[in-house]
């Protein structure tokens, strides 16, 4: 943000234009670079950030990796051999995370081309590199539910290995307190120290919980983004 910001207001490549004194001041540099290199660097993060979630997704889920005692998939019964858990939800952020990889790569290194008959040696792609941030960001959003039910599960399971109960809010840090309250409302559920958040599939619609996250991660002023 600082990066734009800065060059965005300097004339080092876009020309400034001074209204009041009639005056534009310019390099004579209009390439505009800096958008495309800063929305690379930020997609490439996301990329990033979303394998690193898909490892921990993957810790909580399988016990091969000694994840603590929690049930494989976050089952709540394990000894119910017809419920399969969040396996469907790991299966659907596996799909998701290497899009978000891949859509990482720098596209200011690979793609540049000339333009305006050699007027351009290079052009910048800021546009295309912009479009693919969007596009990346709103599956980022996405991965990001998915990411949270698996979190609210996991730790309600962990509560109940631990201490026999699912009163998660007793265990919780204050600070995440806030956030596991909103994960609940935001869904319409209501918090149970009988019962985690999924215990037979049938009961609910992940797809719906995930959508229902998604909307409220979409709006600037959204519970979640409060509550962290």
């Amino acid at each position: 943000k600082n990066y734009v910001e800065t060059e965005i207001n300097s004339a080092t490549d876009n020309p400034l234009i001074d209204t009041d004194q009639q005056t534009v001041f310019h390099s004579g540099n209009f390439l505009g670079q800096y958008i495309a290199f800063s929305m690379d660097l930020l997609r490439h993060s996301l990329g990033l950030i979303a394998k690193h979630i898909d490892t921990q997704i993957a810790l909580l889920v399988s016990p091969e990796f000694n994840n603590n005692n929690l049930p494989p998939s976050l089952i709540e019964n394990p000894n119910n051999n017809i419920q399969f858990g969040l396996k469907g939800l790991q299966i659907c952020a596996n799909s998701i995370m290497p899009i978000l990889l891949h859509q990482g790569n720098h596209i200011t290194h690979l793609y540049p081309t000339h333009a305006e008959q050699y007027n351009q040696n290079i052009n910048s792609q800021s546009f295309a590199s912009s479009n693919l941030t969007w596009n990346s960001i709103e599956i980022m959003k996405h991965y990001l539910a998915i990411s949270l039910i698996f979190a609210i599960q996991s730790i309600e399971l962990k509560t109940f290995t631990e201490f026999q109960n699912y009163n998660t809010r007793a265990y919780l840090s204050p600070k995440l307190i806030p956030l596991y309250k909103t994960i609940y409302e935001i869904l319409g559920c209501e918090i149970s120290e009988q019962k985690p958040l999924i215990r037979y599939i049938h009961e609910q619609s992940l797809d719906s919980y995930v959508h229902k996250l998604v909307d409220d991660l979409n709006n600037p002023n959204g519970s979640i983004l409060k509550s962290i």
